[in-house]
């Protein structure tokens, strides 16, 4: 599986690795999003007319929480050789994470990724800040932009619509060994974020959005980290369910849909 990692500061006195696999999708309309396929789904146009009032009545996302609400936290439990409140600080980390990667306003409208920024090291800061107007494609053939770790619309292309952004999800805990004998806590992660969004102007062009964001943040005593390979697959073959979760780890790009 494909992934690209990322080193952050924690609130402990371990150094955080994130490894993101299958984030969100750029280049769909309405307006563009700013950097590399991510994986996600847009809804076809289903009224001429504008979005109704709420546009995720009727949809899986009907009834899931707003914003930052939408992740909840598990009870934290001893881990391993890790304690209960080193569990909870890992779990609060992560969650600043997905917000500051999904949900952030500033980010999301094209602007410099800050919030996002503030939670690298400064080595990795540099870097992520360098390379978001980065062009072209890696070796790995993905896009090179670091904007690829976050959600971004391109300036004055889209408005959303409706009462906020629906989140829902999971994460859990567990203990591992690396392959060089030292201990890791790992946050296997596994949310969905719905935005219903329009171009300026154009309401009938409304749609839905749906990103996974299938991660492991990795907790450990490690300085640095080095990025790995992400694959860059477009929209193909059988269309999947976008609200249900746990299906796209791995595969980056935009997917087709059942619905959405």
């Amino acid at each position: 599986m494909g992934r690209r990692s990322v080193m952050t500061a924690g609130a402990t006195a371990a150094a955080l690795v994130m490894c993101l696999a299958a984030t969100a999708c750029n280049g769909v309309a309405p307006g563009s999003l700013l950097g590399a396929p991510r994986s996600a789904s847009a809804a076809p146009l289903t009224k001429l007319t504008g979005p109704p009032a709420d546009p995720f009545a009727g949809t899986p996302a009907d009834h899931w929480a707003y914003g930052a609400a939408g992740i909840v936290l598990p009870a934290a439990k001893p881990a391993g050789g890790y304690s209960a409140a080193q569990v909870e600080t890992a779990y609060q980390w992560t969650k600043k994470l997905l917000v500051a990667a999904n949900l952030d306003p500033q980010t999301l409208a094209g602007g410099t990724p800050t919030a996002f920024a503030n939670l690298l090291t400064p080595q990795q800061r540099t870097g992520f800040l360098n390379g978001l107007n980065t062009k072209g494609m890696n070796k790995y053939g993905t896009a090179a932009s670091t904007r690829t770790n976050v959600v971004s619309f391109a300036p004055g292309s889209t408005q959303f619509i409706g009462a906020g952004i629906k989140v829902h999800g999971t994460m859990s805990a567990k203990a591992v060994t690396a392959a060089n004998g030292a201990p890791e806590l790992d946050i296997d992660v596994d949310y969905l974020f719905v935005y219903a969004a329009e171009p300026p102007h154009h309401p009938e062009q409304w749609m839905r959005l749906v990103n996974q964001d299938g991660w492991v943040v990795t907790f450990a005593a490690w300085p640095t980290a080095s990025p790995g390979p992400a694959p860059s697959v477009s929209a193909s073959g059988s269309p999947i369910n976008p609200y249900e979760a746990g299906q796209q780890h791995g595969v980056a790009g935009c997917q087709a849909a059942t619905s959405t």
